[in-house]
């Protein structure tokens, strides 16, 4: 059973299906052994289900299975002395993303990258956007740090128990939206919706160049980023609380145009 957001996926027809992916950049501070990183990819694929999809399509028809065994190869690259390191990095992200084929389930791959230089490691791991979102990224990197440090120490591999099944998971959210609680929300934000209308910032000033822009950072105290990462994302996704106090800020800013 799918997702609303991944019949939303497949419903857009996009030509190029196996290109809709996340990647994360993994830097190391130890030498990373490819056999062992090898082992704790299988490890964690055969832990995480959704990992494992498979998807027939034919014509409009979507199926979803789980595959049962799927073999990861660790793709290992070199970067060295005269590289541009920016460019060789682009150039595997590239070669890592054709790997991905969801009719066949190969929704991950990986990449180790060796600079030959300092010696030091990255892991490259890209994933179908179909299985993981932003906040199962963390549990991945996670579980993939345990594993992998369970493995070089020898040790048997422990991790949480499994939590329901993806397709349990499809079940409860169809249901939910059947509810009279939402059924009961659907007015008010057809309503928000009606309201909303395409604001573009660059609408602000015609003739803003590119050398009219400039960046501010800002670095939270500790106890505000502790409460955003442990309370906040119990409730809600950190990064739509961010983005809701963004809109806020210019909401106060621009008069004109209102942000939601």
């Amino acid at each position: 059973m799918l997702t609303s957001i991944q019949k939303w996926f497949f419903a857009n027809g996009y030509k190029k299906q196996n290109y809709w992916n996340q990647s994360v950049v993994l830097r190391c501070q130890e030498k990373i052994l490819p056999n062992k990183l090898k082992e704790s990819i299988e490890y964690l694929v055969q832990h995480h289900d959704a990992l494992r999809m498979k998807y027939s399509i034919n014509n409009d028809q979507v199926q979803q299975t789980i595959v049962e065994e799927t073999i990861v190869e660790i793709n290992e690259f070199y970067v060295g002395e005269g590289d541009d390191v920016r460019k060789e990095m682009h150039k595997i992200h590239s070669r890592l993303n054709r790997e991905i084929d969801i009719e066949n389930g190969k929704l991950i791959a990986v990449g180790l990258v060796n600079d030959t230089i300092n010696g030091n490691n990255a892991i490259i791991i890209v994933i179908h956007h179909l299985v993981v979102d932003g906040v199962s990224w963390r549990i991945i990197i996670q579980d993939l740090e345990d594993i992998y440090s369970q493995i070089t120490l020898g040790q048997k591999v422990k991790l949480p128990f499994k939590t329901d099944s993806y397709k349990h998971w499809a079940e409860f959210l169809f249901d939910y939206s059947q509810g009279s609680m939402i059924k009961g929300q659907m007015n008010y934000w057809k309503n928000i919706q009606l309201q909303v209308r395409e604001a573009s910032i660059w609408k602000v000033r015609e003739n803003l160049r590119k050398k009219d822009l400039s960046t501010f950072e800002c670095n939270l105290e500790a106890v505000y980023t502790d409460f955003i990462m442990k309370k906040i994302l119990v409730v809600a996704l950190c990064c739509l609380f961010l983005l809701t106090g963004c809109c806020k800020k210019i909401n106060s800013w621009n008069k004109t145009v209102q942000l939601s």
